[in-house]
C-alpha cells in the first residue's frame, strides 16, 4: 500500500499486488561467425532486463530502461550493438543489475563454433547447387521418377496412433 498527500490538502491511497519471481532468462546461444548472443526468456511471465548487462573481458554492455522481453521468446542481439567486436572472446556473461551472474557462456571451444560455421556455409551452398541442378533439368519423367541409387530417405516410424488414423482417414 502506498499512502500520500500534498500540503496536506489531498490524500491519496494506491494498493497493489506486487509477484516477485525468479528470473528465467538465459543465454542460449552465441554465434562468433554471424556475431550475435541469444537471450532466451524461459518463463511464463515478461522479463524486465533494464539494468542488466552482457559482459565479456572489459566489455560491458548494460540495458537500457524497460528492454522487456516477452515469456517464452527469444533474442537476438548482434556484437556490434553491444560493442564487441573481438570475435576471439572467450567467455559471455548475461549479469543481474548488482552483478551476480545469471547465465554465461564458455567460448573456449571456439573451434567447435567455427566448424560449424563452416559446415553450415558448406551445407548452404550445396542447397544452392542442388537447387541450380533441379532447375536446369530437362531429363524426360519417367528418368525423373526412377530413384538415384546415391539417395538414402529418411523416414519416422509412425507410432500406433498414426497408423490407426491413417488407417481410417485415408
Amino acid at each position: 500500500m502506498l499512502n500520500g498527500s500534498i500540503d496536506n490538502e489531498e490524500e491519496a491511497v494506491a494498493r497493489t499486488t506486487v509477484l516477485v519471481a525468479e528470473a528465467s532468462i538465459k543465454i542460449t546461444a552465441v554465434d562468433s561467425s554471424a556475431g550475435y548472443v541469444e537471450l532466451t526468456n524461459n518463463s511464463d511471465k515478461e522479463q524486465n532486463l533494464n539494468s542488466w548487462s552482457l559482459q565479456t573481458g572489459d566489455k560491458k554492455f548494460v540495458f537500457p530502461l524497460d528492454t522487456i522481453v516477452s515469456p517464452w521468446v527469444s533474442i537476438k542481439i548482434p556484437f556490434r550493438v553491444i560493442g564487441l567486436n573481438n570475435l576471439n572472446i572467450k567467455e559471455i556473461v548475461l549479469a543481474y543489475p548488482d552483478g551476480e551472474v545469471a547465465s554465461g557462456a564458455n567460448l573456449q571451444n571456439n573451434d567447435n563454433l567455427l566448424k560449424i560455421a563452416d559446415l553450415r556455409k558448406r551445407l548452404a551452398k550445396m542447397r544452392q547447387q542442388l537447387a541450380a541442378e533441379n532447375s536446369l533439368t530437362t531429363e524426360e519423367p519417367e528418368t525423373l521418377t526412377a530413384k538415384p541409387s546415391n539417395v538414402i530417405v529418411l523416414a519416422k516410424e509412425l507410432s500406433w496412433f498414426q497408423k490407426i488414423k491413417n488407417a481410417i482417414f485415408k
